[in-house]
């Protein structure tokens, strides 16, 4: 199952709201419990609150780590094996579009010194693939990845 970007950052910022609420909460009814006197009848011993936050936060941490940075290393690589497949023009085209995720298609061939015809076959044919969208804005073609 796929997140698109948008919703991962929303569970992300869920994920991390209710860690910080729980363990606001939780620190808040071990000082009630202090400040009443009534130490021993806290339900989460307060030696073990400690740990036990920290696991917690652990498994916070985690959890974001992989819904945020794991996913754009994936994208990384998959981009990497792309590229392995293409000969040296394709993968300079590529790298360019990858780096920006939305160029100029003259930004393009000026930073890849190619002819703006090679730059225009090579868009094609990754057009063709799926590989980019191709947007035409008046007189400039915005390219971006798909």
């Amino acid at each position: 199952m796929k997140l698109s970007e948008k919703k991962r950052i929303m569970l992300t910022t869920a994920i991390l709201a209710s860690f910080v609420l729980i363990i606001s909460l939780t620190s808040l009814y071990v000082a009630m419990s202090i400040q009443s006197g009534n130490v021993c009848g806290c339900v989460i011993p307060i030696y073990l609150f400690v740990p036990l936050s920290a696991s917690f936060g652990l498994l916070v941490g985690s959890s974001i780590y992989y819904l945020i940075l794991s996913t754009k290393e994936a994208k990384e690589k998959d981009w990497n094996i792309i590229a392995k497949l293409l000969d040296e023009e394709e993968r300079k085209v590529l790298e360019e579009i990858v780096k920006k995720g939305e160029i100029t298609q003259a930004r393009i061939v000026r930073n890849t010194g190619l002819s703006r015809v090679k730059v225009h076959r090579i868009l094609k044919k990754f057009e063709r693939n799926g590989l980019i969208e191709k947007v035409k804005e008046r007189k400039v073609n915005i390219i971006k990845l798909k």
